[in-house]
């Protein structure tokens, strides 16, 4: 699945398998779900993710890994909102947000 979020990146959403759920206006997708987005280079491996069909948000709470150019994270849930422009991690309990970041190379 390509999601156009508007602008001129587009995130990919590939995944096993997904339900439309037009009671609740949201498609769940998964398992084995992997968002890519285009323009930073982030990527995204969780079992399910949620997409909220009249806001655009996505998020799920069934554990989360994300890499990129700027590190890797750890995370019990994570939200994508305002079009990919903004992605929360959470964690509670033993199940904290681990991250490392990646120092800037060059000047």
């Amino acid at each position: 699945m390509r999601l156009n979020l508007g602008g001129r990146k587009v995130t990919e959403l590939t995944a096993d398998g997904g339900v439309y759920d037009e009671a609740n206006d949201r498609v769940i997708i998964g398992p084995n779900v992997r968002i890519s987005d285009g323009g930073s280079g982030l990527v995204l491996t969780t079992p399910e993710a949620v997409v909220d069909t009249n806001t655009g948000v996505v998020s799920g709470d069934k554990g989360v890994q994300a890499s990129g150019p700027l590190g890797t994270v750890t995370a019990s849930s994570y939200v994508i909102r305002d079009q990919g422009q903004r992605v929360t991690f959470s964690g509670s309990g033993d199940n904290k947000v681990r991250g490392t970041l990646n120092p800037r190379s060059g000047g």
